[in-house]
């Protein structure tokens, strides 16, 4: 976890080095911590208080404020909630982009989220700053002082993806009056857009789906997404649960496939042809790909290896040069409340409280 610490004056810049080894002793290599001061202009140089004042917050705008905003997945900030607000403002999107913000006091007193505090992680990571400093932790956010589920930071937990924000505000807030709300799992399209089991119902995609890709040397990056947006709305597949592209070593430099991979923000394995060679299993076979790749099958073999060795949704397809193949790995999901409804339909196993 990356983590940045930014302070204002030099009570803030000690207690910055107080707090990074208080963390790094707790956590050592788990956290790379980037200490920042921005001090303003001493007044015995000879300018007024006002001019010494407008340098410090001119000081906010500087590229350290923005670089560690956009690059650090945790922000703390020594000082008032009212200097990290400004500072912070120009650079805000949405709760599911923006890093952790924190603010802490330069006597340690208090630690408070700002911003992302479920998804970004500022909640628990609030939680971890008030152990090791001995602050008193100020929670905001309605599910953690009404102690109500919080599914944004349940769908974080168990790697899962929420299909439809405004949706999720809609069950929150239903769940916090009280009324019937249910789960929906699956990595179906047309159950994702459509299926409403439940007064309220939030959709979680489940990241099990693994992409068996083979392609001729230079496939661009369109080509290959355009593909394998046609084969998932065939098969009616969610994207989003697309956990990893998978294929030979050989092609582990093609650019297309590293960025197809990138922009589905899923991981990329590749595996030797002797890896795939030695998988037992029913898999379609090509002389012509034994003989370019020392393998009779890439894709369908790939996805089996990486789903570790789970279920065929989608048997190799063929277009223009590129095969395709999906496979879904069985998971688990835990700890669902009692107090929420579900409905699965997907590889998924679900295990509630009575049966965890």
């Amino acid at each position: 976890m990356e983590i940045g610490i930014i302070s204002f004056t030099q009570a803030g810049g000690l207690l910055a080095e107080k707090i990074a080894s208080l963390l790094m002793a707790e956590e050592g290599s788990a956290y790379k911590i980037e200490k920042i001061c921005l001090l303003g202009r001493s007044r015995t140089d000879g300018s007024s208080g006002a001019a010494c004042k407008k340098e410090q917050e001119d000081s906010l705008t500087l590229s350290g404020v923005t670089q560690a905003f956009w690059h650090k997945e945790v922000l703390l900030f020594i000082g008032a909630c009212g200097i990290a607000v400004r500072a912070i403002a120009p650079h805000l999107k949405d709760k599911y982009t923006d890093p952790a913000v924190l603010v802490m006091d330069e006597r340690a007193h208090f630690v408070i989220p700002l911003l992302s505090g479920h998804i970004g992680g500022a909640n628990a990571f609030g939680k971890k700053l008030a152990q090791v400093s001995g602050s008193s932790l100020v929670l905001t956010t309605a599910t953690d002082v009404n102690d109500t589920f919080a599914v944004d930071v349940f769908a974080k937990e168990k790697k899962l993806c929420i299909y439809d924000r405004e949706q999720l505000k809609r069950f929150s807030a239903a769940l916090l009056e009280g009324t019937e709300c249910g789960i929906l799992f699956t990595n179906r399209k047309s159950e994702a857009d459509n299926a409403r089991p439940y007064e309220h119902t939030a959709v979680l995609l489940p990241r099990n789906l693994y992409l068996g890709i083979g392609c001729r040397r230079g496939k661009g990056f369109a080509e290959l997404s355009e593909f394998v947006k046609e084969t998932t709305a065939r098969y009616d597949l969610c994207e989003e649960s697309i956990a990893a592209i998978a294929s030979i070593d050989l092609k582990k430099e093609e650019k297309g496939i590293l960025k197809l991979a990138e922009s589905l923000q899923s991981a990329v394995c590749f595996y030797s042809a002797e890896q795939l060679r030695e998988i037992e299993g029913s898999f379609s076979s090509s002389e012509f790909v034994s003989q370019i790749t020392g393998v009779d099958n890439v894709c369908e073999r790939a996805a089996f290896l990486a789903s570790g060795r789970g279920r065929c949704l989608v048997a190799r397809q063929a277009k223009d040069g590129m095969t395709i193949a999906v496979y879904e790995k069985q998971c688990e999901v835990t700890d669902l409340p009692e107090e929420i409804c579900y409905q699965n339909s997907t590889g998924l196993r679900i295990l509630c409280h009575e049966s965890a």
